[in-house]
């Protein structure tokens, strides 16, 4: 499969939306100087994936991190119940160890901070299983390995996939210039069997008995839209002289900026030889 196929996000400088630790980077450069409520939330399947991440934005021309907003009332609800969140740490907010996300689901949160409600919905997709991985010599660049996921695309629906690469439990699709993701075009019911990442000499030579760990997260359409929104953005930091780009949209109602995202993950992993 043409590697053009899986597109690759672009980072653009200013405030620091996505999860804390051990993921992938999102930054926005937004209009304006006045404070705007950031809310990044992702509900996942898998223990400890869900998060609630609210800041607040400030000037553009301001590189400190942002600072957090303590104090909301965060809650998910759903058709078979509702989840009120705790603030582990200030701005950061969890879920309820019971919580089990159902494949399907729709669901919506609500962020309740300084006489000020938002809402924002999604439905989270079915998960999507890799059969296998394999690794092989770069057809073109010596000294770099292509890493292979092989699974069939459900031909029921239209899919979206990200994917994060892992080395010995360390990522290494540590900031969306490296992370891949497709709208799934490519594949349509077909069995797939594509490289989704290459292994580059900064990424640690390759060694018998590593062991590399793909998830394959399904990510919905609304979410798909909104990463494309930020790589058409980076376009506009062009040149010295350039203004701030505009601000890019959120499933937020009210005004807040951010993204909720409810995704499926799966894993595989593939040890050299």
């Amino acid at each position: 499969m043409n590697n053009k196929k899986i597109r690759t996000f672009f980072m653009v400088t200013a405030i620091v939306l996505f999860m804390a630790s051990c993921t992938e980077r999102i930054d926005l450069d937004l209009e304006g100087d006045l404070a705007t409520l950031v809310i990044d939330a992702r509900i996942t399947d898998i223990d400890e994936g869900s998060k609630v991440i609210i800041t607040k934005t400030t000037s553009y021309f301001f590189n400190q991190p942002p600072p957090v907003a303590s104090g909301a009332r965060v809650m998910l609800s759903a058709d078979k119940g509702s989840w009120l969140l705790k603030e582990e740490s200030p701005g950061k907010y969890i879920l309820p160890p019971d919580f089990a996300a159902d494949h399907k689901s729709s669901y919506t949160l609500e962020v309740d901070i300084a006489d000020a409600v938002f809402h924002a919905h999604s439905t989270m997709p079915k998960p999507v299983h890799l059969d296998s991985l394999s690794i092989r010599p770069h057809h073109w660049l010596p000294g770099q390995f292509d890493l292979l996921i092989h699974f069939r695309d459900p031909p029921e629906i239209d899919n979206f996939y990200m994917w994060k690469v892992y080395r010995n439990d360390v990522l290494l699709t540590d900031s969306l210039l490296k992370v891949p993701f497709t709208d799934g075009e490519p594949f349509k019911g077909r069995y797939v069997s594509a490289p989704v990442y290459v292994l580059q000499p900064e990424d640690g030579i390759l060694q018998r008995g590593d062991v590399y760990r793909v998830e394959t997260y399904s990510i919905t359409e609304e979410y798909f839209e909104f990463l494309l929104a930020m790589l058409r953005n980076q376009g506009a930091t062009g040149g010295p002289f350039a203004g701030p780009p505009s601000n890019i949209p959120s499933n937020f109602s009210n005004g807040a900026l951010g993204f909720f995202m409810t995704t499926a993950v799966t894993s595989a992993e593939i040890a050299v030889p």
